[in-house]
């Protein structure tokens, strides 16, 4: 995929690497590989197959008993909030997103439509 890119975007410019824009590794067509900063590509990532909460950048807060709502850039938490609700926190790591990595889709477009339960803990 880095000569596709290359050959289509220019060589790689210093500190980047190549991301697939739809998350698709197997799809290396120009149009869906970009150069990009680590952090980004980073943000530009699914949820882990161990997520529990079903969203990205939520998850259970044992000591708290709450969901941690949390956003990373260049490896470092840039927010950090505590929910009762993980479809609030859901919403809270996307409206986070929005300023911290512009132009990037959020990473919960679900959390959106979802609505408030506010009983609900972790299962």
């Amino acid at each position: 995929h880095r000569l596709i890119c290359e050959r289509s975007h220019g060589p790689c410019p210093p500190g980047h690497q190549v991301d697939h824009i739809d998350r698709n590794p197997l799809n290396n067509r120009s149009e869906n590989l970009r150069w990009v900063t680590p952090s980004i590509n980073q943000a530009n990532k699914g949820k882990q197959s161990n997520n529990t909460s079903g969203y990205r950048g939520v998850r259970w807060y044992n000591a708290g008993g709450t969901w941690k709502a949390s956003v990373k850039k260049n490896g470092k938490e840039v927010f950090c909030r505590y929910f009762h609700d993980r479809h609030a926190a859901g919403r809270a790591v996307n409206l986070a997103w929005k300023t911290i990595f512009p132009g990037l889709p959020v990473p919960n477009p679900e959390a959106e439509h979802t609505g408030n339960k506010s009983g609900e803990r972790h299962k």
